[in-house]
Protein backbone atom coordinates (compact mmCIF):
# COMPACT_ATOMS: atom_id res chain seq x y z
CA UNK A 1 0.00 0.00 0.00
CA UNK A 2 1.63 3.44 -1.10
CA UNK A 3 1.74 5.93 1.69
CA UNK A 4 1.84 10.10 1.21
CA UNK A 5 5.15 10.20 1.77
CA UNK A 6 5.30 8.02 -1.36
CA UNK A 7 6.48 5.02 0.63
CA UNK A 8 5.42 1.69 0.86
CA UNK A 9 3.69 -0.62 3.37
CA UNK A 10 4.48 -3.85 3.09
CA UNK A 11 2.98 -7.26 4.43
CA UNK A 12 3.41 -11.13 4.24
CA UNK A 13 3.93 -13.93 5.40
CA UNK A 14 7.19 -15.61 7.00
CA UNK A 15 8.83 -19.74 7.02
CA UNK A 16 11.74 -21.10 8.76
CA UNK A 17 12.75 -22.05 5.47
CA UNK A 18 11.18 -22.17 1.74
CA UNK A 19 9.59 -26.04 2.47
CA UNK A 20 8.35 -25.31 5.85
CA UNK A 21 5.29 -24.43 7.39
CA UNK A 22 3.75 -20.56 7.71
CA UNK A 23 5.72 -19.32 10.81
CA UNK A 24 3.93 -16.32 10.65
CA UNK A 25 3.50 -12.20 9.96
CA UNK A 26 5.43 -9.65 9.20
CA UNK A 27 4.99 -5.89 8.53
CA UNK A 28 7.26 -3.12 7.60
CA UNK A 29 7.81 0.24 5.60
CA UNK A 30 9.64 0.59 2.21
CA UNK A 31 11.03 3.78 0.99
CA UNK A 32 11.80 3.57 -2.66
CA UNK A 33 14.05 6.70 -3.36
CA UNK A 34 16.88 5.15 -0.72
CA UNK A 35 15.52 1.33 -0.40
CA UNK A 36 15.63 1.43 3.24
CA UNK A 37 13.04 -1.06 5.36
CA UNK A 38 12.19 0.16 8.51
CA UNK A 39 9.78 -0.49 11.66
CA UNK A 40 9.95 -3.98 10.91
CA UNK A 41 7.43 -6.01 13.05
CA UNK A 42 7.40 -10.00 12.71
CA UNK A 43 4.66 -11.87 14.88
CA UNK A 44 4.18 -15.97 14.78
CA UNK A 45 0.90 -17.10 14.53
CA UNK A 46 -0.40 -17.72 18.25
CA UNK A 47 -0.36 -20.80 19.64
CA UNK A 48 -4.31 -20.96 20.14
CA UNK A 49 -4.69 -20.11 16.53
CA UNK A 50 -2.23 -22.87 15.19
CA UNK A 51 -4.51 -25.15 17.46
CA UNK A 52 -7.89 -24.08 15.97
CA UNK A 53 -6.23 -24.52 12.35
CA UNK A 54 -4.92 -27.92 13.48
CA UNK A 55 -8.07 -29.09 13.83
CA UNK A 56 -9.14 -28.07 10.43
CA UNK A 57 -6.64 -30.14 9.22
CA UNK A 58 -4.73 -26.49 8.24
CA UNK A 59 -1.86 -26.70 10.61
CA UNK A 60 0.64 -28.39 12.80
CA UNK A 61 0.47 -28.04 16.78
CA UNK A 62 3.17 -30.14 17.45
CA UNK A 63 6.63 -31.74 15.96
CA UNK A 64 9.59 -29.72 14.08
CA UNK A 65 7.33 -27.83 12.03
CA UNK A 66 4.67 -26.31 14.07
CA UNK A 67 2.86 -23.70 11.68
CA UNK A 68 0.07 -23.10 9.55
CA UNK A 69 -0.26 -24.67 5.77
CA UNK A 70 1.08 -22.93 3.13
CA UNK A 71 -1.98 -23.35 1.42
CA UNK A 72 -2.89 -20.07 3.29
CA UNK A 73 -2.03 -17.49 0.80
CA UNK A 74 -2.70 -13.57 0.83
CA UNK A 75 -6.12 -12.57 -0.84
CA UNK A 76 -6.01 -8.61 0.75
CA UNK A 77 -3.81 -6.15 1.92
CA UNK A 78 -5.67 -2.84 2.84
CA UNK A 79 -5.82 -0.04 5.46
CA UNK A 80 -8.98 0.83 7.93
CA UNK A 81 -9.75 4.20 8.84
CA UNK A 82 -8.58 3.84 12.04
CA UNK A 83 -5.40 3.92 10.79
CA UNK A 84 -4.55 0.29 11.34
CA UNK A 85 -4.16 -2.32 8.18
CA UNK A 86 -5.55 -5.86 7.84
CA UNK A 87 -3.59 -8.83 5.77
CA UNK A 88 -5.88 -11.57 4.69
CA UNK A 89 -5.48 -15.23 3.66
CA UNK A 90 -7.49 -17.74 2.33
CA UNK A 91 -6.68 -21.55 2.43
CA UNK A 92 -6.89 -23.10 -1.58
CA UNK A 93 -5.94 -26.25 -2.63
CA UNK A 94 -6.10 -27.93 -5.90
CA UNK A 95 -6.79 -31.61 -6.25
CA UNK A 96 -6.48 -33.72 -9.23
CA UNK A 97 -8.11 -37.09 -9.59
CA UNK A 98 -7.14 -39.47 -12.62
CA UNK A 99 -9.21 -42.85 -13.19
CA UNK A 100 -8.79 -44.51 -16.13
CA UNK A 101 -8.88 -41.73 -18.60
CA UNK A 102 -10.52 -39.04 -16.46
CA UNK A 103 -8.67 -36.47 -14.92
CA UNK A 104 -11.03 -34.83 -12.53
CA UNK A 105 -9.63 -31.29 -10.47
CA UNK A 106 -11.51 -29.78 -7.23
CA UNK A 107 -11.37 -26.82 -5.47
CA UNK A 108 -10.90 -26.84 -1.28
CA UNK A 109 -11.02 -22.97 -0.49
CA UNK A 110 -11.43 -23.19 2.84
CA UNK A 111 -10.84 -20.89 5.88
CA UNK A 112 -10.19 -16.78 5.84
CA UNK A 113 -7.57 -15.94 8.12
CA UNK A 114 -7.63 -11.87 8.98
CA UNK A 115 -4.35 -10.00 10.54
CA UNK A 116 -5.17 -6.50 12.17
CA UNK A 117 -2.16 -4.72 12.27
CA UNK A 118 -1.45 -1.68 14.16
CA UNK A 119 0.50 -0.15 16.88
CA UNK A 120 -0.82 -2.21 19.56
CA UNK A 121 0.48 -5.44 17.86
CA UNK A 122 -1.20 -7.93 15.23
CA UNK A 123 -4.73 -9.67 16.04
CA UNK A 124 -5.40 -12.92 14.19
CA UNK A 125 -8.70 -13.94 13.09
CA UNK A 126 -10.26 -17.15 11.97
CA UNK A 127 -13.35 -17.22 9.36
CA UNK A 128 -14.58 -20.95 8.74
CA UNK A 129 -15.09 -21.76 5.62
CA UNK A 130 -15.26 -25.01 3.69
CA UNK A 131 -15.98 -25.07 0.02
CA UNK A 132 -15.44 -27.90 -2.52
CA UNK A 133 -16.15 -27.75 -5.94
CA UNK A 134 -14.87 -28.27 -9.33
CA UNK A 135 -11.64 -26.09 -10.19
CA UNK A 136 -12.48 -23.11 -11.87
CA UNK A 137 -16.11 -22.91 -9.69
CA UNK A 138 -16.71 -18.93 -9.89
CA UNK A 139 -19.06 -19.42 -7.03
CA UNK A 140 -15.67 -19.76 -4.56
CA UNK A 141 -13.48 -17.77 -2.81
CA UNK A 142 -14.16 -14.48 -0.74
CA UNK A 143 -14.81 -10.57 -1.54
CA UNK A 144 -13.99 -8.10 1.57
CA UNK A 145 -14.63 -4.42 1.83
CA UNK A 146 -15.11 -1.94 5.09
CA UNK A 147 -18.24 -0.86 6.57
CA UNK A 148 -16.67 2.24 9.13
CA UNK A 149 -14.12 -0.25 11.33
CA UNK A 150 -15.79 -3.33 10.60
CA UNK A 151 -14.70 -5.35 8.06
CA UNK A 152 -16.88 -7.98 6.10
CA UNK A 153 -16.26 -10.77 4.13
CA UNK A 154 -18.81 -12.27 1.77
CA UNK A 155 -18.64 -15.63 0.35
CA UNK A 156 -21.61 -18.41 -0.10
CA UNK A 157 -21.78 -20.71 2.31
CA UNK A 158 -23.79 -23.71 3.89
CA UNK A 159 -26.86 -22.06 6.05
CA UNK A 160 -26.04 -24.04 8.81
CA UNK A 161 -22.84 -22.41 9.71
CA UNK A 162 -24.67 -19.25 10.17
CA UNK A 163 -25.65 -20.50 14.18
CA UNK A 164 -22.88 -23.16 14.10
CA UNK A 165 -20.04 -22.33 17.13
CA UNK A 166 -17.57 -19.99 15.05
CA UNK A 167 -14.74 -22.73 16.94
CA UNK A 168 -16.01 -26.26 15.25
CA UNK A 169 -15.04 -26.89 11.82
CA UNK A 170 -17.85 -25.52 9.10
CA UNK A 171 -20.38 -27.90 7.26
CA UNK A 172 -19.17 -28.55 4.01
CA UNK A 173 -20.28 -26.41 1.11
CA UNK A 174 -20.00 -28.75 -1.81
CA UNK A 175 -23.03 -27.75 -4.16
CA UNK A 176 -22.88 -24.36 -4.87
CA UNK A 177 -26.54 -24.10 -5.89
CA UNK A 178 -27.39 -25.16 -2.21
CA UNK A 179 -25.43 -22.24 -1.04
CA UNK A 180 -26.86 -19.15 1.19
CA UNK A 181 -24.74 -15.77 0.88
CA UNK A 182 -22.91 -15.09 3.64
CA UNK A 183 -21.60 -12.36 5.47
CA UNK A 184 -18.62 -12.64 8.42
CA UNK A 185 -18.72 -9.19 10.23
CA UNK A 186 -15.59 -8.45 11.93
CA UNK A 187 -14.62 -5.85 14.78
CA UNK A 188 -12.15 -3.74 16.04
CA UNK A 189 -11.36 -6.66 18.69
CA UNK A 190 -11.36 -9.48 16.41
CA UNK A 191 -14.96 -10.77 17.32
CA UNK A 192 -16.90 -12.03 14.02
CA UNK A 193 -20.40 -12.58 13.37
CA UNK A 194 -22.32 -14.39 10.52
CA UNK A 195 -25.65 -13.57 9.16
CA UNK A 196 -27.27 -15.02 6.01
CA UNK A 197 -27.40 -11.77 3.79
CA UNK A 198 -29.86 -13.82 1.03
CA UNK A 199 -30.41 -17.63 0.25
CA UNK A 200 -29.87 -18.79 -3.50
CA UNK A 201 -33.42 -20.75 -3.28
CA UNK A 202 -34.61 -22.87 -5.97
CA UNK A 203 -33.95 -20.97 -9.39
CA UNK A 204 -30.36 -22.07 -9.56
CA UNK A 205 -28.69 -19.05 -9.45
CA UNK A 206 -25.37 -18.36 -7.31
CA UNK A 207 -23.71 -15.40 -6.63
CA UNK A 208 -19.95 -14.97 -7.75
CA UNK A 209 -18.72 -13.44 -5.15
CA UNK A 210 -15.30 -12.34 -6.64
CA UNK A 211 -17.25 -10.50 -9.42
CA UNK A 212 -18.82 -7.96 -6.67
CA UNK A 213 -18.18 -4.28 -7.07
CA UNK A 214 -18.87 -1.55 -5.19
CA UNK A 215 -20.84 1.20 -6.88
CA UNK A 216 -21.60 3.45 -4.21
CA UNK A 217 -22.08 3.88 -0.60
CA UNK A 218 -23.04 0.70 1.18
CA UNK A 219 -24.14 -0.53 -2.40
CA UNK A 220 -22.73 -3.12 -4.51
CA UNK A 221 -23.25 -4.67 -8.16
CA UNK A 222 -23.95 -8.57 -7.48
CA UNK A 223 -23.35 -10.90 -10.79
CA UNK A 224 -25.69 -14.48 -10.65
CA UNK A 225 -24.72 -17.45 -12.90
CA UNK A 226 -27.61 -20.26 -13.26
CA UNK A 227 -25.82 -23.98 -13.33
CA UNK A 228 -26.72 -26.61 -14.97
CA UNK A 229 -25.33 -30.01 -16.17
CA UNK A 230 -22.91 -28.56 -18.06
CA UNK A 231 -21.89 -25.82 -15.88
CA UNK A 232 -23.54 -22.31 -16.03
CA UNK A 233 -25.80 -20.19 -17.91
CA UNK A 234 -27.80 -17.37 -17.92
CA UNK A 235 -26.48 -14.17 -15.95
CA UNK A 236 -28.14 -11.88 -13.47
CA UNK A 237 -27.21 -8.53 -12.61
CA UNK A 238 -28.66 -6.28 -9.20
CA UNK A 239 -27.21 -3.99 -6.89
CA UNK A 240 -27.15 -5.24 -2.87
CA UNK A 241 -27.58 -2.76 -0.34
CA UNK A 242 -25.72 -3.13 2.84
CA UNK A 243 -26.17 -1.20 6.00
Amino acid sequence: IADKSGGLKIAGTYKASRRKRIKGVFYCNYDPASNNVSGMKMTEVPEDMVALLDKDKQADKEGKDVGISSNFNPCNFSERKNGSFDLTLEFNRYFRNTTGVREDSWLFSETILNINISAAGMVFTRIPKRQEFGAGDPAAFNYSFYAGNKMVFLYNDDKRNEARDINKTPVTLDNSVKSVLMAAILDEKGNVERRIVYEHGDDKYVTIVKGVQPVGTGEFFVKKLRSNAFGYEHNKFGILTIN
